[in-house]
């Protein structure tokens, strides 16, 4: 095996293994809050949950995507450089770099999504909000917190 495939190799299983730590990111709770949410004041109201509906959240991991183009770009090099010799075997490993990125990439994107809910809340003020939070799970009719802090952050809990 030459140096360069074995190099390959190596950098492909090395770059693509840290992909599925990446891919962990926090769910949308309303029992896991951030740091900068506790001892603060929040405003709390109440109200009843009207309605749910299951949602994807498309997070943000720069770091998966990063590690997915550059895991995938090896493993399409490693790939392509066994097929053909000469400039075929150039091209093979060029083209096998690009799709290997491209679908490294994606994957690390998708890596990054999250099934939620979307929970509808009628509050006792008579306004409706929708709040996407992926638990605890609620029901029809449930009597909630809608608990408001710092930014806009919203979380619901039992009432």
């Amino acid at each position: 095996m030459s140096t360069i495939r074995r190099w390959s190799a190596r950098a492909a299983f090395l770059l693509v293994l840290p992909l599925a730590a990446c891919a962990v990111g926090s769910p949308q709770s309303g029992t896991l809050v951030d740091v900068s949410q506790s001892q603060v004041v929040q405003k709390v109201d109440f109200g009843t949950v009207v309605g749910l509906s299951p949602i994807m959240v498309q997070g943000t991991n720069p770091t998966a995507e990063t590690l997915g183009t550059i895991g995938g770009a090896a493993a399409g090099v490693a790939i392509g450089d066994q097929i053909g010799d000469g400039s075929g075997q150039v091209a093979a490993t060029i083209i096998g770099g690009l799709i290997g990125a491209t679908l490294g990439g994606e994957a690390g994107t998708r890596l990054s999504r999250q099934q939620s809910t979307q929970w509808t809340i009628q509050l006792d003020s008579g306004q409706t909000i929708a709040v996407v939070q992926q638990e605890p799970g609620f029901f029809r009719g449930q009597r909630v917190q809608v608990i408001r802090g710092r930014g806009g952050f919203t979380r619901l809990a039992p009432a």
